[in-house]
């Protein structure tokens, strides 16, 4: 697993209200590229292209581009993470993510 990458999962559970501390945002890979391209951050891609150009290589291929908005930029990088897997809690094993690979899936 990579940093900031969680598991989606159907498990929930009831918590006090006292113990949340923050927000976090969920993006799924495509989003979370988005919203560290426009953030520039240069450690996350080694590569020698400018950003203009890993635009393009993200959006290369899609046919209608559907995106949600970003996290603003006054979040904290430590409360973005992103999902490419599901855990199957009763099977107790990882699955990819169906909604990221069926292009018939509509975004939330």
């Amino acid at each position: 697993f990579l940093p900031n990458e969680v598991l989606a999962s159907k498990y929930w559970d009831c918590v006090n209200v006292a113990c949340i501390e923050d927000k976090c945002y969920v993006l799924n890979v495509n989003e979370y590229n988005r919203y560290y391209i426009r953030e520039k951050t240069s450690d996350l891609f080694e590569h020698p292209e400018s950003v203009g150009q890993l635009k393009s290589l993200l959006n290369r291929n899609t046919v209608t581009i559907h995106h949600r908005l970003l996290p603003s930029k006054s979040v904290d990088n430590q409360n973005i993470f992103f999902c490419r897997y599901v855990y199957d809690y009763r099977a107790k094993r990882i699955l990819k993510n169906p909604s990221l690979n069926n292009p018939n899936t509509n975004p939330t």
